[in-house]
């Protein structure tokens, strides 16, 4: 059961304990997560630090990701991922944990798929300067001192890099004789 703020007495009489949002005025115990999460953010100017754009409900705090909560009495309001864990609530934490974890998979996601297409970009501009520098590649060694022993030239390895899924690497060696 979530934590909730102590007992209160009044007249003599013990009272059940009551949910912090609830005595914050924000609804009625239980409180559930909408499913709903914002991302608020502020730039005061191009090149300043992006900054938390809005502010939790419960305690003011600035926050740059707004969970939506909704009372069993239809009143909904936005907390920060902070407050909702200092309830103790169990269900909203859990609610919560979920959703930010898909938040921080599509982030990650979306950075792996721009760091692939970075390297897409280079080994293709990399293989367009390669025959400026095929001359030159053919007069260096290959790395490998077997290979360079049987006669084959960082060309060889080039080419085998960009044949077998080494791009970046053969991007580097391109570039690097350019």
């Amino acid at each position: 059961m979530a934590r909730l703020q102590g007992n209160k007495k009044l007249q003599g009489k013990e009272t059940s304990a009551i949910h912090r949002f609830e005595s914050a005025g924000l609804g009625k115990a239980p409180f559930v997560f909408t499913g709903r999460m914002t991302e608020k953010t502020y730039c005061a100017c191009p090149g300043a630090p992006v900054q938390a754009g809005s502010t939790c409900d419960y305690c003011g705090t600035c926050i740059r990701y707004e969970f939506w909560v909704s009372s069993a009495d239809g009143k909904e309001f936005k907390v920060g991922c902070d407050c909702i864990h200092k309830t103790g609530d169990a269900g909203l934490i859990r609610q919560i944990s979920i959703a930010e974890r898909k938040l921080r998979d599509m982030k990650n996601m979306a950075a792996k798929k721009a760091k692939a297409d970075r390297i897409t970009r280079r080994v293709a501009a990399a293989v367009e300067k390669l025959s400026t520098v095929r001359g030159k590649l053919s007069e260096l060694a290959h790395p490998n001192s077997y290979w360079a022993s049987e006669g084959k030239t960082m060309l060889d390895y080039v080419i085998w890099c960009l044949e077998n899924r080494h791009g970046e690497r053969a991007a580097t060696i391109i570039e690097r004789t350019a």
